[in-house]
């Protein structure tokens, strides 16, 4: 299994301009400028939207930016624990783990 990564952000850098919504739009633009790579996904966490996984194809296409907020190897989320902030569509249901795998 490849490594995900995980970034933890304080709760009040997760506002309209804060660290969490910057981070969001440069790996969005990394994202499109990548041909909208399919594997490459981020996610926020849904009770703590400072909490950030991505994908382990997302962090290589975009590991120049994301190694300035210090990320984390971790675990894939649990689908139900997150929802999908960049990447295509559906993405989630084919590489995180259901409530049974947890």
């Amino acid at each position: 299994m490849e490594t995900w990564w995980k970034i933890t952000l304080p709760m009040h850098d997760s506002g309209l301009g804060g660290k969490t919504h910057i981070l969001k739009d440069r790996f969005a633009r990394i994202f499109m400028a990548n041909n909208a790579t399919t594997n490459a996904a981020m996610f926020v966490h849904n009770d703590n939207p400072g909490i950030l996984y991505f994908s382990p194809q997302g962090f290589r296409i975009a590991s120049n930016v994301l190694t300035l907020f210090k990320p984390v190897p971790c675990r894939p989320p649990r689908e139900q624990d997150v929802k999908l902030v960049v990447g295509a569509v559906g993405t989630e249901r084919f590489f995180l783990h259901s409530s049974e795998a947890a």
